[in-house]
């Protein structure tokens, strides 16, 4: 469409525009005959919509006055035909009207001697031809410029004003030598006419526009300068360069600009992916090193390029979650400390309590899935503190649910903690904790997340249900997995069913092991059975081991109150199974307690067989857990398996008659009646008491 740019060029008093509209209707309709094919001409040519009457009007007279003057001087359809290509080449451009100083005859002699100068076709530089493309454009210059002044006198006289101006810059660049330095640069008159045509159209006071146009030709001469000597920027610099110089070297401006910004988009994106190359490889050297923070900050200047300037904490804590999510789904260590750097970097660009509440809840959850898989509780300690600082900002009776959120994380690393320790207090605030989010997160408001509350309140309650005399709290527990069990149907949420199944194991098994049936024992192999139907070692390989490990406790109790030896085996089987996954590399902890467990069930079996085999599997069993249960790191569990050892010490004894076996398996009580009786559990103390008595019955024959 040019019509956008021709009532601009009109309404600003440039009649330059109009003229080139209007020949090029003139040649279309010279030998049409009349002024309706001259409309339909322009129509055709989308030079005017119909709603613009008085533009419509003027490109018509001035097509008009032309074809006239045309016919008026020749009958030649040939001379006709030659004029109106000669009025379609050579409209009159604004720099020929400002170098003609709005003068008609001049302006149309310039483009007159233009056309002589510049066309190789013979038929055009016809005498003739040329006298009546001079006379026809002269007529439609001197029409245009009266319709302006009438309808825009003061327009007219601006432009007038400015037109004197450009005349006396234009002869003073002359006068002054200017235009000769400038030409010798390789710079147009054209191009100067351009420049002082800008400037006395913006500045009203001629000094100061010569003081301008001055600079501008300065400028004009840097950038010829820069084009033509090489950058030492590379080819491709160079190349753009020389293009930019070229276009403004004929007044081109906008053209050459055009030029330099295209390439910088180009150089930019070039940039980017010469940077994004090297980010990569730098995050994978990086994390080969060992150092997740220095690849945590380079994943974070991705994501500045990513943004073109500052990434905003959505993006960041999409990184965060990417590399949590590798790190749980793959049971690797790597990804979760990238994760756990990245919340820790991206913390101080948090600008909201939202934001903040949000990256505090990451780094919790990764410092808490990452403390779970190592012996220490330092991991666990760090998470609790990250969860107190999300509740901080989220605050209870502004986001509720991000609050009840945060109460549940921090239940979680609370039951984690209170599992490593002998007392009660963690699992006690753990309980808290959950209740505290149940408060919030109720079954009408959040069917789901009331059913997962639930389900970790029976973890804490089962926990501490162990740990005491009673049964209350277990049976809290069986209640609460019950609870989730509604809102967690199979069909729905399965692997969350499955993981109620497996708690509601847990709790039942505990409570077996406390009653004389095996009712609850049945029960809790059941739901562990069912557990392990969804949690299938290809889906979830860690759960499926925990779960596998747990359903081997179960058929121990279970084999332990039967004659027959199915059932151990079954457990057996059961416990290989987990240590399949559960390997020391991944979960060194868990893998020791599956290697604990294994040794109690070998034991059971070796005790009822002729044999020694399977009390040797039993000890090596034992031996393995102690290789991360040491005393130093986990002084409990490291006192519980010296308790097994003697009693498989015991065991070969009885077996063998050998009385090494019992000075051997008093070493061990003893060691683990020193830890237990620091620790101050009681209960503990009291079983080795009792070990030691049936050592020295041993010895007394």
């Amino acid at each position: 469409m040019r019509f956008g740019k021709a009532k601009k060029a009109l309404h600003a008093g440039n009649i330059a525009g109009a003229l080139a509209l209007a020949t090029q209707a003139v040649e279309i309709t010279v030998t049409g005959g009349t002024v309706t094919a001259i409309t339909v001409a322009l129509s055709g040519l989308e030079l005017w919509p119909s709603t613009d009457k008085a533009a419509q009007q003027l490109a018509e007279e001035l097509a008009t006055r032309m074809k006239a003057r045309i016919e008026a001087e020749t009958t030649n359809a040939d001379r006709r035909r030659i004029v109106a290509q000669l009025l379609t080449r050579f409209p009159a451009s604004e720099d020929d009207i400002a170098t003609g100083h709005r003068d008609p005859a001049t302006i149309a002699a310039r483009l007159r001697k233009l056309a002589l100068e510049t066309t190789a076709d013979p038929e055009q530089r016809d005498p003739d031809a040329l006298d009546l493309f001079e006379t026809a454009t002269r007529a439609a210059i001197d029409h245009a410029l009266a319709q302006l002044r009438s309808q825009n006198p003061q327009g007219e006289a601006d432009t007038k004003h400015t037109h004197d101006q450009l005349a006396i810059l234009v002869e003073q660049a002359r006068s002054t030598g200017k235009v000769d330095k400038l030409r010798e640069e390789g710079i147009t008159e054209k191009a100067i006419i351009r420049l002082a045509q800008r400037i006395a159209s913006e500045t009203e006071d001629l000094g100061q526009a010569w003081l301008e146009l001055q600079n501008a030709m300065d400028i004009a001469v840097d950038v010829q300068r820069r084009g033509n000597a090489p950058s030492n920027h590379g080819d491709f610099v160079d190349e753009v360069l020389r293009r930019a110089a070229a276009l403004s070297a004929q007044g081109e401006h906008a053209e050459a600009g055009d030029e330099i910004a295209a390439a910088l988009d180009e150089a930019e994106a070039e940039h980017r992916a010469r940077m994004g190359r090297l980010i990569e490889t730098g995050v994978e050297v990086a994390l080969l090193e060992g150092n997740e923070e220095k690849a945590a900050a380079l994943l974070i200047r991705q994501a500045d390029l990513d943004a073109g300037g500052r990434a905003d904490v959505a993006a960041l804590r999409a990184l965060i979650v990417q590399h949590y999510e590798e790190g749980r789904d793959k049971g690797l260590a790597q990804p979760l400390e990238l994760a756990i750097a990245l919340s820790r970097t991206a913390l101080p660009r948090c600008t909201s309590a939202d934001e903040r509440g949000n990256v505090r809840n990451d780094l919790g959850v990764a410092l808490h899935t990452l403390g779970q898989r190592e012996s220490g509780t330092d991991r666990l300690e760090q998470s609790v503190a990250a969860y107190r600082a999300a509740l901080e900002e989220w605050i209870r009776d502004r986001v509720p649910l991000d609050w009840a959120g945060a109460q549940m994380n921090l239940g979680n690393t609370l039951l984690a903690l209170g599992q490593r320790e002998s007392g009660t207090e963690r699992l006690e605030q753990a309980v808290a904790a959950y209740r505290a989010a149940l408060e919030e997160c109720t079954r009408d408001r959040a069917p789901l997340y009331w059913a997962k509350a639930q389900m970790n309140l029976g973890n804490a309650l089962r926990v501490l249900g162990e740990r005491e005399s009673g049964t209350a709290r277990l049976e809290q527990a069986v209640a609460a997995f019950r609870a989730a069990l509604e809102e967690y149907p199979r069909d729905r949420v399965p692997l969350d069913w499955a993981t109620a199944q497996m708690n509601l194991g847990n709790a039942l098994a505990t409570l077996g092991q406390r009653e004389s049936g095996t009712a609850r024992l049945e029960q809790a192999v059941a739901s562990y059975r069912a557990a392990l139907e969804e949690r299938t070692r290809n889906r979830v390989p860690l759960a499926w081991a925990m779960t596998q490990m747990n359903l081997g406790n179960a058929l121990q109790t279970l084999g332990q109150r039967e004659s027959d030896t199915d059932r151990l085996e079954q457990a057996v089987a059961a416990y290989r199974a987990a240590l399949e996954e559960w390997t020391l590399d991944r979960v060194p902890l868990d893998w020791a307690a599956v290697q604990m467990n294994l040794g109690r069930a070998l034991q059971t079996l070796g005790q009822r067989e002729t044999g020694t085999e399977r009390l040797e599997q039993a000890t090596a069993a034992y031996r393995a857990a102690l290789e991360e249960w040491t005393r130093d790191r986990v002084p409990l569990d490291w006192a519980m398996v010296q308790g097994n050892l003697a009693n498989c010490e015991m065991a070969f004894f009885e077996k063998t008659g050998d009385p090494t076996h019992l000075a051997t398996a008093r070493g061990h009580v003893e060691s683990a009646l020193e830890v237990f009786s620091a620790a101050g559990a009681s209960q503990y103390v009291w079983m080795s008491e009792r070990q030691l008595e049936q050592i020295a019955a041993l010895e007394a024959g």
